[in-house]
């Protein structure tokens, strides 16, 4: 993960982290800055998700696990908060891929890790590099804002 990729990705934690305190929401919300922080194990026959031991690497995380990193995690209210770049960045030796939209919207590798966050319970809420702050702030709000009164509603 870049530099680029960490700035885009700070406001969206700011703009979570700036919510939950002035709400009183109890959310704790980590961020990937390059070094795995957010990285979960979903078992894919079990249908479970665990947070792997501090010393466990990505390549560590072994079938029928699947690891996966999402920008921004709240796991005690299972929440994945995806940033979605449109455009793939270059790779020596491989070509420039278009990431995020295809016919259905999505590519396979994005599709993959939603059904993925699906089956282990989480909510996911994606935010484009093409939207600007005015569009997916209040959308934002909105989805934390329900996920906690849904929580309120079973306790």
């Amino acid at each position: 993960m870049g530099v680029r990729d960490l700035m885009q990705i700070y406001p969206i934690v700011q703009e979570c982290r700036k919510l939950s305190k002035r709400q009183f929401w109890d959310y704790n919300f980590k961020w990937d800055q390059g070094c795995f922080e957010t990285l979960i194990a979903i078992n894919e026959e079990k249908k479970t998700v665990r947070k792997p031991d501090t010393d466990e690497t990505w390549e560590s995380i072994t079938y029928p696990e699947q690891p996966f990193c999402p920008d921004i995690l709240e796991w005690n209210f299972k929440i994945a908060i995806e940033f979605e770049e449109t455009e793939g960045k270059p790779r020596t030796g491989a070509k420039l891929a278009k990431k995020g939209h295809n016919a259905d919207g999505l590519d396979k590798r994005t599709s993959r890790r939603d059904e993925y966050y699906k089956l282990a319970g989480f909510n996911v809420l994606k935010i484009f590099d093409y939207e600007s702050e005015q569009e997916w702030k209040p959308r934002l709000r909105q989805f934390l804002l329900e996920l906690y009164l849904a929580v309120i509603k079973t306790a």
